[in-house]
């Protein structure tokens, strides 16, 4: 079983496509135990995906985060629409039978505007995150994060 790794955002929106950057790196370096994924925004075909893996990291944009941070999905209350959204793609993950574990990689960004590029802040963090998710990076324990393989 493999580690579900999914970079969302929209490309054409500034810092808001760092999730598929993430994956960009992330394939570049070719992990074995780690299914790369990208999608535009949390829609609920993704929950089709999770079965069949021992956890699911959703790596995203966030304006409010100071630092790359890997935190367990909230199935349950709303945060809003979009902070909302991985929790409830899960939730129906959870009944096409997926048990694994589900994490967020929140990427601190700058803007979200549409039609620039990747600030140097994003691309910088997106660098901390697939290092991360390739186990280089030792700041976050085993127990908070998920050990891919």
């Amino acid at each position: 079983m493999s580690t579900l790794v999914v970079g969302v955002g929209n490309a054409v929106r500034g810092d808001d496509g760092v999730g598929p950057f993430v994956i960009d790196l992330l394939r570049a370096a070719r992990p074995g135990g780690l299914e790369l994924r990208t999608a535009f925004t949390f829609l609920p075909e993704l929950a089709d995906a999770l079965p069949g893996h021992e956890a699911v990291v959703f790596v995203d944009a966030d304006l409010e985060a100071r630092e790359v941070t890997l935190r367990p999905v909230i199935t349950q209350g709303r945060e809003g629409f979009h902070h909302f959204a991985p929790g409830r793609v899960v939730e129906m993950a959870r009944g096409l039978g997926f048990k694994g574990q589900a994490w967020i990689c929140s990427v601190p960004v700058t803007s979200m505007e549409a039609g620039e590029r990747l600030s140097r802040v994003a691309v910088l963090a997106a660098g901390r995150a697939a290092a991360m998710l390739l186990g280089m990076d030792r700041g976050t324990s085993r127990e908070e994060a998920p050990a891919p393989r």
